[in-house]
């Protein structure tokens, strides 16, 4: 489990999700629900379709339900070589029209030049339609969290933003983690001197 990088609880501005650190909804880091939280309550819940090379898209909503059970309004697209452009665009529109519930819906693609990609870019002329290249588990398990009560804008940031930090190189968060232990040390060592 990634913990915050002050090594605590979460704050304010972040929270745990399974075993992802995700940003906290922005209310909770102004201090209190907006007064508008319960009509935003009602809203119907976006909708998310991943489309993939392969199974990539059917094992990361299997492995995101492992962490924290079933998620309804996603459903995975697995690209096949014997299907067509023309054939994989109908079968989108089937399964967005199953999980379309009215606020919108995301479509979230493994490679940004890719096929599925270049097919999910075509559905960008309707105006409740989002896609977002690079697919990873962080940003499905934001969807999970934010998909309820939040615009469809507000889910998408969400959903870039937690697989933007998502992605690290763990010699990098090492040193720092490293270098952090060293300060604290430090730290400790003035204190006793002091006293």
């Amino acid at each position: 489990m990634k913990l915050p990088a002050h090594g605590g609880l979460p704050g304010k501005e972040e929270m745990i999700i399974g075993s992802a650190l995700l940003p906290a909804p922005a209310w909770r880091q102004e201090g209190g629900p907006p007064a508008d939280l319960p009509a935003r309550r009602n809203l119907q819940m976006i909708g998310a379709i991943i489309i993939t090379h392969a199974l990539v898209g059917k094992e990361l909503i299997a492995a995101a339900e492992y962490l924290v059970g079933k998620i309804e309004g996603i459903e995975a697209i697995s690209m096949d070589s014997q299907l067509n452009a023309f054939e994989t665009r109908k079968t989108i529109i089937r399964v967005m029209e199953k999980v379309d519930q009215g606020e919108g819906l995301l479509l979230l693609t493994d490679v940004s030049e890719g096929s599925a990609a270049n097919i999910a870019f075509s559905f960008l002329v309707q105006e409740k339609v989002e896609v977002i290249t690079g697919v990873n588990l962080p940003m499905v398990l934001t969807f999970w969290n934010k998909r309820e009560g939040h615009t469809l804008r507000e889910v998408v940031k969400a959903v870039q933003l937690s697989g933007l930090r998502s992605i690290n190189r763990a010699k990098t968060l090492m040193e720092i983690n490293s270098d952090k232990e060293r300060v604290t040390s430090r730290e400790r060592e003035l204190s006793s001197q002091k006293q």
